[in-house]
């Protein structure tokens, strides 16, 4: 359940190595081709990420599509859902007709790749059909559309600018997800250079019933924080799916298990996620303000679970074959031991120092 859409370069793109694309360009290329049309060639490179310059896209939710796919079957036919919601690959010039490559992508036995600007024009009759707000992120920075819909202040704009797309959040998501991730057809308009789009949805609605599609590819770790990683992101999906009970059952145990575990640690990363959500409950802790952990308030913890998730993460930050792994240079190293050390900071701090005052004699 839910999407993961990213923009790639000229070398992800023509890299035939497991995590490139290569395949999927040159079985594209040999298509084109056959139908006569211009080569796929002139693919820049993907820029340093610069905030607010609209030249990275990368989106990632797993909010419930159900509402989205409703709103296709309302205002397009099963083909143009297919075409708006099934692509793997979205590239930056029209195709009138879409093309199937006997190539797999992540999770799918074939490939879809759509147009832009088909995949345009239907994003946006159901930005229209919803009232999509202008005031909807247009640069499409890293993240910026899941931060914009899931922080704190999305349920307030709801309430000033109100109307169907308020009804339903993870809709209208969706809607403006699949607005910016097409590039626009007169690109002398926009600040940003046209994108080449790969990524997918995850399962969503009845497979009899829906259109096939391509699920998120794994991403792994992409950065230092608790939920920063595919693992702890799919903890936090865990536990948005869960009751109020079963969430502080789910984190005990997690916990539990990391203490008692021999070798290998196989829960880690879901245990450092527990140990933040804790974590935001204690005094001078951090909240979980990203968009990859849970969307739904956590139960109010006992107290002695600190003590147990201060033990996990102590666990963690000494396992010579855990996430440290990940990190292949030692300043990534440094912040995600930095991480584990503030989160323990907070769960056990260390007993408050008492001045000791010369006596007379």
């Amino acid at each position: 359940m839910g999407i993961y859409l990213i923009s790639v370069g000229a070398q992800e793109w023509f890299d035939t190595g497991e995590d490139g694309w290569g395949d999927v360009s040159g079985a594209l290329a040999g298509e084109l081709q056959r139908r006569g049309l211009p080569p796929f060639a002139a693919v820049p490179e993907e820029p340093e990420f610069a905030p607010g310059s609209g030249q990275a896209f990368e989106e990632k939710l797993t909010g419930s599509m159900d509402g989205f796919l409703d709103l296709c079957d309302a205002h397009l036919s099963r083909e143009e859902t297919e075409i708006l919601h099934g692509w793997s690959v979205l590239v930056p010039f029209s195709l009138e007709e879409e093309i199937w490559l006997p190539v797999p992508a992540p999770y799918s036995d074939e490939t879809l790749v759509v147009g832009a600007p088909q995949a345009l024009r239907l994003a946006e009759r159901l930005a229209q059909a919803i009232g999509l707000p202008e005031e909807t992120p247009a640069t499409h920075d890293s993240l910026e559309l899941t931060g914009w819909f899931r922080e704190e202040g999305a349920e307030a704009r709801t309430a000033v600018r109100p109307g169907p797309w308020s009804e339903d959040l993870d809709t209208a998501f969706y809607v403006a997800l699949y607005l910016r991730a097409a590039p626009a057809r007169d690109t002398s308009r926009l600040p940003h250079r046209p994108h080449l789009t790969v990524g997918g949805a995850t399962d969503a609605g009845d497979p009899q019933t829906r259109p096939s599609r391509a699920r998120r590819p794994t991403m792994g770790t992409w950065d230092t924080g608790p939920f920063d990683n595919d693992t702890a992101a799919d903890f936090a999906e865990v536990l948005d799916d869960s009751t109020p009970e079963a969430r502080e059952a789910l984190i005990r145990a997690v916990l539990v298990r990391t203490i008692d575990a021999t070798g290998w640690l196989s829960e880690a990363e879901e245990a450092v996620a527990a140990a933040a959500l804790i974590a935001a409950q204690c005094p001078g802790g951090e909240p979980v303000g990203t968009p990859y952990g849970p969307g739904t308030p956590m139960p109010e913890f006992p107290y002695e679970l600190r003590a147990l998730a201060d033990q996990a993460v102590a666990r963690v930050a000494t396992d010579e074959d855990g996430p440290s792994q990940d990190w292949t240079g030692q300043k990534a190293w440094e912040r995600w031991q930095a991480t584990l050390a503030r989160l323990r900071a907070v769960l056990a701090p260390p007993p408050p120092t008492i001045a000791l005052f010369d006596v007379e004699p």
